[in-house]
């Protein structure tokens, strides 16, 4: 028996077993077959739910939009239009030549391109743009044979 703050001591001097690479891999791929299974059923399990959640926001809308509201309190609860706003970007030089020309800055949002940072700083000599903090985190991956 061994206290919180000290390791298990070996109950013998033999040798530690082999690392089993060829078993791990095998665990790791059942595993995340089982993984995957496991959320196509879930997925499918929630299907006619996550359908009828929407075919009561539907008629939520239609209702509210007929009625002319913003908003309907009931007992169980209040329905409210909600607006979800999104911009898609149809023609990218366009909108840069529109954003660049008129310094509308607000409009976009900068992100650093990580693979074309990437491929920079291999050219570069391991330097990357300024103002850029670069990281690759490695994980072991497993294909299936």
């Amino acid at each position: 028996m061994t206290d919180a703050n000290q390791s298990p001591t070996p109950q013998s001097n033999s040798p530690p077993a082999a690392f089993n690479v060829e078993e791990r891999v095998a665990q790791y791929v059942q595993i995340r077959d089982m993984k995957k299974a496991i959320k196509e059923r879930h997925e499918a399990e929630l299907r006619p739910y996550n359908d009828a959640l929407k075919l009561m926001e539907s008629l939520l809308l239609g209702y509210l939009s007929e009625t002319k509201q913003t908003a309907a309190r009931t007992e169980a609860g209040t329905t409210h239009i909600l607006d979800r706003p999104s911009a898609t970007i149809e023609d990218g030089d366009a909108f840069r030549t529109f954003v660049i020309d008129n310094r509308y800055w607000h409009l976009v949002d900068w992100k650093a391109n990580a693979p074309q940072v990437n491929e920079y700083q291999a050219a570069h000599d391991g330097m990357v743009p300024p103002g850029v903090k670069f990281t690759v985190f490695r994980t072991a991956g497993v294909r299936r044979s």
